[in-house]
């Protein structure tokens, strides 16, 4: 039973990843050949607003009122007919309707995330073990979307919306047959204090923390012009299969979380955060110099040093948060972090990335490289700003030994 049951939230998550693997590496690309280059920013900025919206909104209507399995399969079913209508948009050039139907994707997508973790938790016996070999199995969806559209030719195709949203049906119609899980607040009254972080709000009066949250989303500009513009950026270098080229980078997250805990040991958060705004500086010089430079080879080199930018900087940071956070709002600190990072982060970055790539790229194919050379520059001299703020300001000498916290976390 306990085997079966692992099998059966395992294909649930690597589903749930897969839907969003199938969309977010390449849908720049797709926009741009669609002839709406000037909304790629915008497009991905959606993203964002959605993940500031839909926990305060969703989170409290599964915890109070509909069992998570059952929500999941509400979420995905209708987000299903969101992701179905996209391409006929792109088709008819209609803007404005790409951009609802997509903000309504990401409305209804992103709190299934957080159901999907908790149906995890609430289900398996070992939880940190268990939760650990299921978790992966999202991580090896979301590859296996890249690789999967890239090796399919979709990489510039709208059919990355059907392929999303056939796998959002089945996972809808999937999620009616896992085990009940009822919410867990039912009956408790309503109380706007937890739904927006008041509690978890009082960290920042630690001054570390507040710096560590304003890197937070300061560092997504440059999260934000890499996943929605580098797959713009290697089609006009010439590279082919691109959604395959791109989903290298997360196989990379798993080998550098290995060696996390040790580094973390060694050198402590404020040098690990340090580290991570080194290595985003280093990853863009790259993609820059790469730009106009034929040595191709070299951007393979940027792409793998995605894991250690994400890992040494985002995945360090929940860690973090759940240091600082006192037992009774981790959960709460958590959710804070992810609206702050991948929310007001996603929604501020790939607003300014967009605005980026308008001003400075305005050229099409090769003719564009010289003005891709310099467009990384400025994501990698605000990835150097999020370095020396953290060189100069971040003074936490209270938290140590995160290494168990890490395992944990798995």
């Amino acid at each position: 039973k306990s085997t079966a049951l692992l099998i059966r939230l395992s294909a649930m998550m690597f589903v749930e990843f897969f839907i969003t693997g199938s969309i977010l590496n390449t849908m720049g690309l797709v926009l741009s050949k669609s002839g709406l280059s000037s909304i790629i920013g915008l497009a991905y900025s959606i993203v964002g607003i959605s993940a500031i919206i839909s926990p305060l909104i969703i989170g409290m209507i599964a915890d109070r009122f509909i069992a998570s399995q059952k929500m999941m399969a509400i979420l995905h079913i209708s987000s299903f007919l969101a992701l179905a209508a996209i391409p006929t948009m792109l088709l008819h050039q209609n803007t404005s309707g790409f951009l609802v139907l997509l903000f309504i994707h990401n409305l209804l997508y992103l709190p299934t995330t957080a159901l999907a973790n908790n149906l995890l938790f609430r289900n398996l016996e070992n939880n940190t073990r268990s939760y650990a070999y299921v978790r992966v199995f999202g991580t090896i969806g979301f590859m296996a979307a890249g690789f999967f559209i890239g090796q399919s030719g979709f990489s510039a195709s709208t059919a990355i919306f059907y392929v999303a949203a056939c796998s959002s049906l089945l996972l809808g119609l999937y999620c009616l047959s896992l085990p009940d899980t009822p919410p867990t607040d039912k009956g408790l009254p309503f109380s706007f204090r937890d739904m927006f972080f008041v509690d978890a709000f009082r960290m920042f009066r630690d001054p570390s923390f507040f710096i560590f949250m304003l890197c937070s989303v300061i560092i997504f500009v440059p999260q934000a012009a890499y996943q929605s513009l580098f797959s713009v950026y290697l089609g006009a270098k010439g590279f082919n299969n691109i959604a395959s080229l791109i989903t290298i980078g997360p196989v990379t997250e798993v080998i550098f979380l290995y060696f996390l805990p040790f580094i973390l040991r060694k050198i402590g958060f404020r040098n690990v955060f340090l580290l991570g705004s080194v290595l985003w500086v280093t990853r863009l010089l790259i993609f820059s110099f790469a730009a106009t430079s034929g040595a191709n080879w070299i951007l393979i080199g940027g792409i793998l040093l995605h894991g250690a930018c994400w890992d040494f900087f985002f995945t360090t940071g929940e860690i973090y948060t759940d240091k600082k956070a006192a037992r009774p709002v981790k959960a709460r600190a958590q959710s804070l972090y992810k609206v702050f990072s991948q929310g007001l982060g996603w929604a501020i970055g790939g607003y300014f990335a967009g605005q980026l790539y308008n001003h400075n790229v305005t050229a099409q194919g090769t003719a564009a490289l010289r003005q891709w050379q310099t467009f990384w520059l400025y994501p990698a001299a605000i990835a150097l700003a999020v370095g020396l703020i953290f060189l100069f300001f971040f003074r936490d000498r209270h938290v140590h030994e995160p290494a168990d916290e890490i395992e944990k976390k798995g």
